[in-house]
């Protein structure tokens, strides 16, 4: 057809089983939302289309102001063998009772260039809001108290990059990016230090620069391992908010240095046994230790469709907070059966 779409209709419920605090009641939000993507295919093999979607957030509690996001993606893409390239920019209205309507436009850039078969040079330049929703704000941390707080939007989120093969069994990625935040909703440190933390929301602007470098390799199907470091370099630009600088606290739970490895064998057919080691340090000591979990696994099919699998986490003992600044538990064990329909 000259014309094609695709369209979705959905509704989203949340409630809280409990306030976030005693003398407040627990909310329910209720999501309403419509997205669409229209385009038009030619025959050189580019696109032209237009992304939509409209949210309704609405809530069962006097002091949650109802709001409503519009958003716009206009786009071209074109692919052929040495070039895949989208060119956009994302248009959001977001609406709130009660206060004025704002407009955000952020671009909406990628390009991958494919040179020597195996190595792909590749750019972007995002960005988008994310609407601070209840169900959003208790998925970063549940048990914060502070829960209505502006949309986050992400003026700009850029990156350049080499993603290559060299040999068979070889991949590694190498990329830096930069990232503007407006309004970005930060988890500050409250309570009497080490573990007797407890956390809220402030909200400022953020930039960071970042960096990562990935290796990983995968022998004849017997044996894999990966290898992931990324490091960050945050600055937060309202240095003054509720009467009092707060940017130690409010970046206190943001990665400084993030790390990653897994290897992993396959002794007899159908079973893979693993070890892997995860590494975080925030940018505030005053959080605790690093994150420092060696967690261990293995999962074994049974049937075609049927697995078993067992994880082992924080193997060392050791005491550190996540991101919710809440104690992780010692060494801890989860098992389970897996079914794939």
């Amino acid at each position: 057809m000259p014309i094609q779409f695709q369209a979705e209709v959905g509704l989203k419920s949340f409630k809280e089983k409990y306030p976030v605090m005693r003398h407040l009641e627990a909310t329910k939000e209720t999501n309403f939302y419509v997205a669409g993507d229209v385009w038009k295919q030619f025959e050189k093999g580019y696109r032209l289309g237009l992304n939509v979607r409209y949210d309704n957030y609405a809530y069962a509690y006097e002091m949650a102001d109802d709001r409503t996001a519009l958003e716009f993606n206009p786009y071209y893409f074109l692919q052929n063998d040495d070039w895949k390239v989208r060119l956009g920019a994302h248009v959001d209205v977001v609406g709130i009772v009660y206060r004025d309507n704002k407009v955000y436009v952020s671009p909406d850039v990628k390009a991958e260039y494919v040179f020597s078969d195996s190595y792909v040079l590749f750019a972007k330049a995002g960005g988008g809001r994310q609407l601070s929703s209840l169900y959003e704000l208790a998925e970063i941390a549940p048990y914060s108290y502070e829960r209505y707080v502006l949309p986050t939007y992400m003026k700009l989120d850029a990156a350049l990059g080499l993603k290559a093969s060299p040999a068979n069994g070889w991949w590694f990625l190498l990329s830096g990016g930069y990232q503007i935040r407006e309004n970005d909703v930060c988890l500050a440190l409250g309570g009497l230090g080490y573990p007797y933390w407890y956390t809220y929301n402030v909200y400022g602007d953020t930039k960071v620069f970042y960096g990562t470098v990935e290796l990983k390799h995968d022998y004849k199907d017997l044996f894999d391992f990966s290898l992931k470091g990324t490091y960050y370099n945050w600055k937060w630009e309202n240095t003054a908010w509720a009467g009092g600088d707060l940017t130690d606290t409010a970046l206190s739970l943001k990665p400084e240095l993030e790390v990653n490895a897994e290897f992993g064998f396959k002794p007899m057919e159908g079973l893979r046994v693993n070890i892997g080691y995860e590494y975080v340090k925030r940018c505030n000591d005053e959080v605790g230790d690093p994150i420092s979990n060696l967690h261990a696994g293995a999962d074994y099919a049974l049937l075609k469709n049927v697995s078993i699998f067992a994880k082992v986490n924080n193997l060392l003992n050791k005491e550190y907070v996540r991101h919710d600044a809440y104690p992780a538990q010692k060494l801890n064990f989860l098992g389970g059966v897996s079914l794939q329909f």
